[in-house]
């Protein structure tokens, strides 16, 4: 078997979200390949990632990026949620990245779980994560009041019958602004 070597150039000194977007999808390529028999890809030959989902996550705005920002194609298979387990039980080769590869675990909301899995220690991730966790689980673990305003504006798109698409990306675009404040603060 051969390991697939992938070079990621830092130009800005820090973190930022496309390096989490970046290692969050590698990272959920290299668990899926580990699970499941899966052929090996050479990075010399062109990358397709294979990912089983139900649509609320084939978003063509993180393939295009992906794409732009790694060379890697992103090709979603949208399934119902059964089918998805049908999928993953019957023809467990057929796919690469299985939806809900992430997801809460114990008090922690699917934010955390990512940050967390790739060691991100990023403060602002971390604010932005104690944010989400309590729009999320609505819990007041971490007394954030921003997350008031961010889950009001959230559902309020969702009431405008917003596209989920849509309000991803607006959403990005917030917490992308979001995270420019806090790494000043």
């Amino acid at each position: 078997m051969s390991l697939t070597t992938f070079r990621t150039v830092d130009r800005t000194g820090g973190l930022n979200r496309r390096d989490v977007l970046r290692a969050a999808m590698l990272g959920t390529a290299a668990a899926a390949a580990s699970s499941f028999p899966a052929p090996v890809v050479h990075a010399d030959d062109p990358i397709t990632l294979r990912y089983a989902g139900t649509g609320v996550n084939a978003f063509k705005e993180l393939a295009d990026k992906c794409k732009e920002d790694t060379g890697i194609t992103i090709q979603y298979t949208t399934l119902t949620s059964d089918d998805v387990v049908k999928r993953a039980v019957t023809q467990p080769t057929s796919f690469d990245m299985l939806d809900a590869e992430f997801s809460h675990v114990d008090d922690d909301c699917t934010f955390e779980t990512l940050t967390k899995r790739f060691a991100i220690r990023d403060k602002a991730v971390q604010k932005i994560g104690e944010m989400i966790h309590d729009a999320d689980l609505d819990d007041e673990k971490f007394q954030r009041t921003e997350c008031i305003g961010i889950d009001r504006v959230l559902k309020g798109w969702a009431r405008e019958g917003i596209s989920d698409q849509e309000i991803l990306r607006h959403g990005l675009q917030c917490f992308d602004g979001l995270y420019a404040f806090l790494r000043r603060v």
